[in-house]
Formats: C-alpha cells, structure tokens, sequence
C-alpha cells in the first residue's frame, strides 16, 4: 500500500488491515463483535452496554453479553440475577464458554464477569487461545456479541478489545473522563 503524505488516515488503515490479518477469526463469523470500553470507572459503561444488549434482542436479534469486567462485572447485578458460571470459568477451569451462559430479561444470554476474587486474574497465552477458539464457535450462533470491557485498559484487555470488529468508548463531560477515554483511544491506535 502506497501511502499519500496528505491522506491523514493510510496509517490507520494499514493498521487496520493488519488487525484482520492476525484476527481472521472475527471477520469470519456471523455475529457482529463491539467492544464497549471505558478510560474511567463509573461513567455508565455496563449501563449502556446491557441496554444496547436488551434493545438489539428487541428487534430480533440473538445477542450475547460478555462481561469481561473480570472480577469486578456488574451486568449480572444490574440485572438483578445471580450467576452459576463466570467468565473466570471458561478462562481458568477451560468450561466451555457455551455451558457457561445465563439467561437474562427478554432472553439475552449473557456471561457474567465474576466478583471476589481470591486471586488476582492474569491472561496467559493457553487462556486467550481457549477464549478465542471456544468464542469462534458461539460467533456462528449469534447476530451480537457485545464485550462489556473493565474500565481503563490493561495487557490483559487488549486481546478481547483487538478482537471486536467495533470498539465503542464511553465517557461523560468529566475532564478526567475525557482525558482518559482519549488515553485509551491513542493507545489503541498505536497498538
């Protein structure tokens, strides 16, 4: 790709094509991927992400939320129920991550984050290469997947992140808020 010193946007898009390149799993599949993120906590990002979730399962659509705040996931509390299985399940234990879904208002099948941790969680190689295999499957038997993403960015976040076709950042008008999710964006352009 030859790249014009005034079109602002070549790098991007190599970058871009890159991406596609290294995650074909994705780009494959039926289900459309959005990645819903944050620079700050506490800016109504789960809020937003299982509203979105429920409003697409109104119009007919299959939708799984993952929730992907490990440890710290809320969207099971938000909707007011309780989880037999979590994301730390199909990341730790190697449970199928289709044997480890809720059922939520209106039938939206979703996974929960988890909360209390007795140890701190890390992603190694062998966990996101489990996570990727066994999403590959589900992406075939749903229209969305929505990854309700921890706030901030981490090591461990970028993968799930990279392998949404969409990213979406939620802030508010905070200026801390707003420098954050800028932090976020820039990184992720540049990763």
């Amino acid at each position: 790709m030859q790249m014009n010193r005034f079109d602002q946007a070549a790098t991007l898009r190599a970058k871009m094509e890159k991406r596609q390149r290294v995650l074909p799993m994705v780009y494959s599949q039926k289900a459309k991927t959005l990645a819903v993120i944050s620079g700050k906590g506490g800016v109504g990002k789960s809020n937003i992400t299982l509203n979105m979730a429920l409003a697409l399962q109104d119009k007919g659509n299959k939708v799984l939320l993952i929730d992907l705040d490990i440890g710290m996931g809320n969207i099971d509390i938000l909707m007011g129920n309780s989880s037999f299985s979590t994301i730390i399940d199909v990341l730790t234990d190697r449970k199928p991550l289709m044997q480890s879904l809720s059922v939520g208002p209106k039938g939206l099948r979703y996974i929960s984050g988890g909360t209390g941790l007795d140890v701190i969680f890390q992603l190694d190689q062998r966990k996101w290469a489990f996570f990727a295999n066994e999403l590959s499957h589900a992406l075939s038997q749903f229209d969305y997947v929505l990854f309700d993403m921890g706030a901030g960015l981490s090591k461990d976040q970028l993968p799930f992140i990279l392998s949404a076709e969409d990213i979406l950042i939620i802030t508010t008008p905070e200026p801390t808020a707003i420098m954050d999710a800028y932090s976020a964006v820039k990184h992720l352009v540049l990763t």
